[in-house]
């Protein structure tokens, strides 16, 4: 997958935390925040020389309680 920048290798960032994806960033950092907060949102993240659409939303127990974040980067650079 071109633009994954990672020693692991595309798939090896299949199911991985944020900070061992995209490294210690600011904008992946608050992002996180806000999910873990109850927010879904979308953003865009330059990693490496690729752009990444990143979309996120919180996971919930069965009784409403947020226990994480889910998310999904798509590399937009090749399309």
């Amino acid at each position: 997958m071109r633009g994954v920048h990672s020693p692991r290798g595309a798939v090896g960032c299949l199911g991985g935390r944020p900070r061992g994806v995209a490294g210690d960033s600011d904008v992946v950092r608050a992002q996180v925040a806000r999910g873990l907060a109850g927010e879904s949102g979308e953003f865009v993240l330059q990693f490496g020389d690729a752009d990444f659409t990143c979309r996120y939303r919180p996971m919930q127990a069965l009784d409403g309680t947020i226990i994480g974040v889910s998310g999904l980067a798509q590399d937009m650079s090749a399309l």
